[in-house]
């Protein structure tokens, strides 16, 4: 029952509903990762006939990550570093090619220094 109608009931267990997924990925999803999802979507499908259908979406976690929490992020790291592998090449091949983007967006590309 709805807690402040009593008198409209939800039914329980009698409806389908589609699943949807969001999946981050520490890289650009590959052919491999859409062809796992494919696989697995349809296994819950056909399995669970409370599910109507799946859809995931696929993401490199740099695209889902705003410039506010890379940088919280990056902040995290710096404060406790590791000596992570993972984290230093998330520093290098994550976010610095976005700063140097970011950088550039906000002060344009500079001319090269004469020699």
């Amino acid at each position: 029952m709805h807690p402040e109608n009593p008198s409209h009931a939800a039914p329980q267990g009698a409806g389908r509903s589609a699943l949807g997924l969001l999946l981050s990925l520490r890289g650009d999803p590959t052919a491999r990762h859409r062809d796992a999802v494919r696989v697995a979507e349809e296994r819950r499908d056909g399995t669970y006939p409370q599910i109507d259908g799946v859809g995931t979406l696929l993401y490199s976690r740099e695209r889902l990550l705003s410039g506010r929490e890379r940088i919280a992020a990056a902040v995290a790291l710096g404060h406790e570093p590791a000596g992570d592998a993972a984290a230093l090449a998330w520093y290098v091949d994550d976010l610095g090619p976005w700063l140097a983007g970011e950088y550039a967006r906000v002060h344009g590309v500079k001319a090269p220094r004469p020699d």
